[in-house]
């Protein structure tokens, strides 16, 4: 690959990125937030996306995207390099099927944001209640900090949008007070299980256990910067917004009752 031209530094400059400095190409996935919501072309040079997830929406066909940024000052550099070394290996039935799934793209858009902005309003609730078994709600919205870098990137939508104004996706993670409390939340909860998200229908994972919990000090440390192995991933779907939320209480009354049970068990020596 040709070097890169030197880059735009006013553009970058104000962030204090080193890659301005160093005169790198910035790559960005943009999945989690979803480009129906979120625009990073004035900062990334590429902007990945796994269209497995909410662009396909259904969880039945697999594929990815990389947009090389026109404006980007890396663009004359990258996209004679992509030209010349990308093999484009979609199977024409999957390519058909992506574009069939993302008709409604913008449309689930709206519903997944409206989803999980219903169960994080309900989560947050409980968490501020004192005993509660829910301790923290991880979601843009939760944290002033992580609302203000995502609401630099919201898009901007068009007056005839299907999606309406932009959200913070479908994906959220909860605290739990304790082991117990977090496996009767988990048990309860009456969603699939899996790490996907963007799906029509709600999932969960103990993500951190999942993926973290084998190694002993490796949990440890994890742990110690807030990575708790007592988390849940929750990733919303296209249910009905009552019934999600209704669902998700049920789970916390459970985790309610194991941690009173636990608070109630005998101290053994």
């Amino acid at each position: 690959m040709p070097p890169l031209s030197p880059l735009n530094r006013s553009r970058r400059t104000d962030r204090g990125d080193q890659a301005t400095k160093h005169d790198l190409a910035i790559a960005i996935d943009d999945t989690v937030g979803s480009f129906a919501n979120i625009d990073l072309a004035p900062v990334a040079d590429v902007v990945l996306t796994s269209t497995t997830k909410s662009f396909s929406g259904y969880a039945d066909v697999m594929g990815g995207s990389a947009v090389l940024v026109p404006g980007s000052p890396a663009y004359a550099a990258l996209a004679p390099a992509f030209a010349a070394h990308h093999r484009n290996e979609v199977a024409p039935a999957d390519a058909a099927h992506l574009l069939a799934n993302s008709a409604d793209y913008l449309a689930r858009t709206a519903v997944l944001n409206r989803n999980a902005a219903a169960v994080v309003a309900y989560l947050s609730r409980r968490a501020a209640e004192a005993g509660s078994p829910v301790t923290r709600v991880l979601y843009p919205t939760t944290d002033a900090q992580t609302r203000a870098n995502v609401d630099a990137f919201l898009r901007r939508p068009a007056a005839d949008d299907e999606a309406g104004a932009p959200g913070y996706g479908c994906l959220l993670s909860l605290d739990l007070a304790s082991h117990a409390a977090a496996v009767a939340f988990h048990d309860t909860l009456p969603f699939h299980g899996g790490p996907h998200l963007g799906a029509h229908r709600s999932l969960k994972l103990p993500f951190n256990a999942t993926v973290y919990g084998k190694d002993p000090a490796e949990a440890a440390y994890h742990a110690a910067y807030g990575l708790l192995p007592e988390q849940v991933r929750i990733s919303v779907g296209l249910e009905d917004e009552a019934e999600l939320v209704e669902a998700v209480a049920e789970a916390v009354a459970a985790a309610e009752r194991a941690l009173a049970a636990e608070g109630a068990a005998p101290k053994t020596e």
